[in-house]
This record gives structure tokens, sequence and C-alpha cells, in this order.
């Protein structure tokens, strides 16, 4: 007769902990400001997870009742359920919601997750122009891909260690040390710090130390090791929650993360639970019944709550207000409850029912189908059939691509960070010659400068790389690191071009470049003062920000067409980005040495700002929430031809 594997003994204030982690997951995604190193929350269930596990499988390796088949079963019976209704759940939601390039895309990300690979399909995809993490509902399960691909070998691992002289600590140690030392490599080698930092965040080998953290604890704990001093327990305790409060509020997310900063919050979670039930923070905070009863709910409402804000972000075409963000947690946790009550409970209580769990295979495989399905019908647009062209004119995907050849992405506009050297293509010798430097935003201008080229017969030579302003000794751009030694090189080639006139553009306040308006001011002026000593008989000219929207464009004129059944007004002030506006007169002043255009003088007016030209789709203004389309472009360069042909010297 088939014996019951052993489990530990309960300690409620291990779910305490998890209350812990959840809270700071909650706080970072819906109120940011208030807990900025919330994500930190990931690291704390990855210890408290590990710990536990391990403890369930050492034990049953020293009690010789290991069984793989009960260790899977069990995965399936405790992480399936609720996963499924989840993902079903947000499948009918993005079904009814989502256009077809965010369907395409959430089909990928439904196969990914179905299969416990998301964290490996976000790496691959996040680029430059990805989208905003905030419009991909199943985002968060990516956490979820780490810890199941790591137990898919750490039974295995654990076993063959025990079998051989019962070595299983020292095989921990070694895993532990490599994974840490891969998780360092990641956000200190220029090759992963160039890419923005995915690798290091995604990989599940960067990772693994985090879980190995708490299955080393629980193989010192099986080996006797416990804190018996009440002195070295209430330290522990509270140097652990010190760890985590310091983590919560003093990391961002600008910071490279894991890395050795995660030390801080695995060493907390491991800490407080070493520290033991009795330990006075463990025993009267974290055992108290209101954060056990979070803790039990925390993988549901981890389920629950990231699909919650993400269809509402999508649905407003901005971040929800603060009351819509308290009214989502609130249904978040309304949400989990159930799903601990009427799921889960029912669902883990009796045995491993062999066709319970194929049931539950069979309808996580329905689901990656299904998702492989949506991608393979390219979002299945047939459901907005009703809205003809409008299908294919606002499918941001399709807009990029045709931004991304009409601006020469690859040869003249270098977007990978590792990027260096431009096509000999791109370096004109006509004269007069305008010099395009700059990120994306420069180009972005150049379809309307060829359009102007065209009728005019100047030379142009673009030199854009995305990501990368045209200033110098840019320390702050921690995934740009490459950004000065470009500009250094094409101010060095400044001689030899001898360009007539130098066009700067920038994103001057994106988010990717974290320093203060004045600081990005400052720099201008210290930028300019270097290229006019340089290149001292070229006119300069500097293009400030065109207007940021909040959400894509495109997505912003979908919902507009499906909750309307009409365009938005061609000047719109609803989902504008304010940060633009401030900035603006700064670098005003500080590029008071050079001819400045303001696109937004051009694009704004009392009415808001210009979404489209005309009245058709053929011409949007912008390809996502801050890229001017090659449309756009052409107006707009038309709009300052009068300035830019003087300075060349062609009015």
């Amino acid at each position: 007769m088939k014996t019951e594997p052993l489990h530990p003994a309960y300690r409620p204030d291990i779910d305490g902990l998890r209350a812990v982690a959840i809270l700071c997951v909650l706080g970072f995604h819906a109120f940011p400001a208030w807990a900025p190193g919330g994500f930190v929350g990931v690291d704390i269930f990855f210890v408290i997870s590990g710990y536990l596990i391990s403890s369930i499988l050492l034990a049953n390796l020293q009690a010789e009742k290991f069984s793989l088949w009960d260790f899977y079963a069990r995965r399936v019976r405790r992480i399936f359920p609720a996963l499924i209704l989840v993902l079903a759940a947000s499948l009918a939601c993005g079904y009814l919601v989502l256009w077809p390039d965010q369907f395409r895309a959430f089909g990928r990300h439904l196969a990914a997750s179905a299969g416990f690979v998301a964290n490996l399909a976000f790496e691959r995809e996040s680029g430059y122009f990805d989208g905003a993490a905030e419009t991909k509902p199943l985002l968060h399960l990516w956490s979820l891909g780490v810890e199941e691909q790591f137990y898919i070998f750490w039974p295995l691992m654990l076993a063959a260690a025990w079998r051989w002289k019962h070595r299983a600590g020292t095989m921990i140690g070694v895993v532990f040390v490599a994974s840490f030392a891969a998780a360092i490599w990641f956000v200190t080698d220029s090759k992963f710090v160039a890419q923005g930092g995915v690798v290091g965040f995604y990989s599940p080998f960067g990772r693994f130390w985090e879980l190995l953290a708490g299955g080393y604890l629980a193989w010192l704990a099986q080996h006797g090791f416990s804190l018996r001093r009440r002195a070295a327990r209430e330290s522990a305790a509270l140097a652990g929650s010190l760890l985590i409060v310091v983590a919560l509020f003093a990391f961002t997310k600008n910071m490279p993360f894991p890395g050795w900063r995660a030390l801080l919050p695995v060493g907390g979670a491991v800490l407080i639970i070493a520290a033991g039930p009795m330990a006075y923070v463990n025993r009267f905070v974290l055992a108290r019944r209101g954060m056990v009863g979070i803790g039990l709910v925390s993988y549901p409402l981890y389920l629950w709550h990231w699909p919650l804000l993400s269809f509402a972000r999508i649905l407003n075409g901005e971040e929800p207000s603060r009351l819509q963000r308290i009214l989502l947690i609130l249904a978040a946790f309304a949400l989990a409850a159930l799903t601990y009550r009427l799921v889960e409970k029912p669902l883990r209580s009796g045995g491993l029912d062999k066709k319970r769990i194929f049931i539950l295979l069979a309808l996580m495989a329905a689901l990656g189908i299904a998702g492989f399905g949506i991608m393979r019908g390219e979002g299945l647009p047939a459901r907005f059939a009703q809205y003809g062209a409008a299908v294919e004119s606002l499918d941001g995907p399709r807009l990029i691509d045709k931004w991304r050849q009409q601006v020469r992405l690859g040869t003249c506009h270098l977007e990978k960070p590792a990027d260096y050297d431009h096509d000999a293509s791109c370096i004109e010798n006509k004269h007069p010659l305008l010099l395009l430097w700059g990120d994306s935003h420069a180009a972005a201008l150049y379809p309307g400068l060829k359009a102007l080229q065209e009728t005019h017969g100047f030379g142009i030579t673009q030199l854009t790389q995305g990501g990368c302003p045209p200033l110098f000794d840019l320390q702050n751009l921690v995934f740009r690191q490459n950004c000065n030694d470009i500009n250094d090189r094409i101010l060095g080639d400044l001689a030899t071009m001898k360009p007539e006139v130098i066009l700067l553009s920038a994103a001057w306040a994106h988010p990717d470049y974290p320093m203060p308006p004045q600081e990005i001011a400052d720099d201008l002026g210290l930028a300019l003062k270097k290229i006019r000593a340089a290149a001292p008989q070229a006119k300069i000219i500097v293009v400030g920000s065109e207007p940021r929207w909040l959400s894509p464009l495109p997505a912003i004129y979908r919902r507009a067409i499906v909750a309307a059944h009409a365009l938005p007004p061609e000047y719109s002030s609803k989902h504008l980005d304010p940060q633009i506006a401030p900035l603006d007169d700064l670098l005003r002043s500080a590029a008071a040495s050079a001819l400045y255009l303001d696109p937004r003088d051009k694009m704004c007016n009392a009415g808001g700002c210009l979404t489209r030209i005309g009245d058709t789709l053929d011409a949007i203004t912008y390809v996502d929430d801050e890229h001017i389309t090659p449309a756009a472009s052409v107006w707009l360069m038309n709009q300052f031809a009068p300035q830019i042909l003087a300075a060349l010297g062609l009015n």
C-alpha cells in the first residue's frame, strides 16, 4: 500500500510572508510611487517556494517516499486550476476588446504561459518598439515560468545528489553559486546590459539561486539547524524585515535587477524564515489572521490582479485613475477569495486522482493550442470586420514595419544598442549637406527631409541610433552604454563631413533618459558647445520633442472607432502626456545659440494636438505613442521648410 508523502509542519508566519510578497507586488503595480521597489515581492515568493518545496522533497528522500509522479501531480493540482481559470477569463476578455495586432500578441503570450515559458517569450520580444508592459495582460506569468522551469529539473537533481552519498547540500551550494554568478554577469556584462537588462531579468538560470536560497535553508533545517537563542531569532527576523523594507523603498525599476541587489529581498526572506515561528515579528505580525488570510489567497491574487489592471489600461488608453486602481485591487481580492474557496480548495483536496490530473493537463494544453491558433489566425481580424479598412490601417505592427523601412532601419538608423557603424550609403557628399543626428525621433524626421531634398537638391547624412540622444557623457543611460562612443565618433567626423547644417533631434523627455529636465537642458548646452567647436562653419538646428500620447495613437483610434463608430477629432487633448511641455522652455533656453524648432508649435493648438492629416486613416500622425509616421514627418518638415532651407542657403 502506497504511503502518503511527508510534508513539513504548517507555519502561519510563512503565509504571512506570502502576504508581504503579494502586497509588495500589488503596491508596485497599482501605486508605484508608494512602493517603487515592490517588484522584489517576486523574489520573496521564490525563496518561500524554494524552501517549502525543497523541505518536502528532502523529507521524502530521507524517508524513502520520494515519487516523481507524486511531485509533479501535486504541482499540477496546486498550480493549474487557478491558472486555467485566469487564462480562460483573460482569453474571453481579449477576444472581446483586443484589436487583431494586440490579440495576436496575446495569443503568443497565452501559448507561452500555458507552456510555462512566458519568461523566455517576453525576453525575446522586449525590443525598442515592443509596446508598453502595461498592455500585456499575461506579463506577470513570467515568474511562474521561471518557477516551473526550476521544478522540472530540481527534483531529479536533488534525488540524484541524495543517492550519491547524500551530497544534496554540496549540489545546492554549487548550483547556487553558479546561478548567482550568472545573475551578476547578466547585469554587468556590456553585451547583456546593452539589451536593456531583459536577459538578466527573465533568465531562469539567473533566477534559480533565489529559489535555491530557500532550498539551502531547507537542507540546513533537515540537518538540525535552527536559531535556538531568542536574541538570534529576534535579530534575524528584524534584520530580514529591514532588508525587505530597504529594497521596497530604495529600489526603482530603472536599476539593473536582479544581480546583487536581489540579495536584499532574498536575504530578508531567508532570515525571516530562519528566525522560526516564535520570533516576535513572525508570531505577532506575520502570523496574524489578516496576514495569513492574504497569504492563503496570494497565488490567485497574483494571477488576477495584473490582467485586471492591464485590461483597464488598454480600455482607458492611459493609466486608470487612483479610484479605479483601488476598485480593481479590491476586485482582485474578491476574485482571489472566490477562486481559492471554489476552485483551489476543492481540487486540492483528496488524493491524486489521475483522471483529474489528466483533465487539468488537457485544459492547459487546449489553452496553449488556442494561443497558437490566435497567432496563426493573425489575431482573428474577422471579429472586427464591420470596421473595414480600419482593421488593417490601424494595425500597430504593420505601421511600425512600414515606418522602419522609411527611416532606413539597419543601415542609417541603428536600433540595436550594440550597433556602431552606419552604412556608407548614409553619408552623402552632396552640398549643401544636412547632418541628421539623434535617436529614433531624429530618424522619424528623415522621410520629411527626404521629401524636401527631392525638391531642393541638398544632401542628407543620417546618423541616428535608437535610444541615443545627441548628448555626451551620458552616465545615466544604463542600458545605452554605447551612446557616448557613437556620439564621440560622429563628433570626430564632423571635420571631414563639413555639413552646412547639423539637425539634432531626440525624445528629450523620454522615460529611458532618467535625468531631470534641468540636467537634460544643461547637457544640451554643453553638447552645442562641443559641436560648434568641432564644426564652426555649420548652422545648428535643435528640434524639440514632439507631443507624446499616454498610449499608442492607433490604439486610441481603435477604441474610439469601436465605442463611437467615428474617428477621433483631428486635434485632441485627451491622452496627451503632460511631461513634454515643462521641458520645452528649458531646452529652448539651452539652445539659444542655435535655431530651435518646436514641433508642438506646429502640431498643437487650443483644441489639442494633431492626430491625423485630413479625414482618412491613411495619414494618422503616430505609429505608436511617440514616433510620428512618415506622412506626419513630411507634413512637419514642410511646416519647418522655410527655416531649414534658409539654414542651408537655399531660400
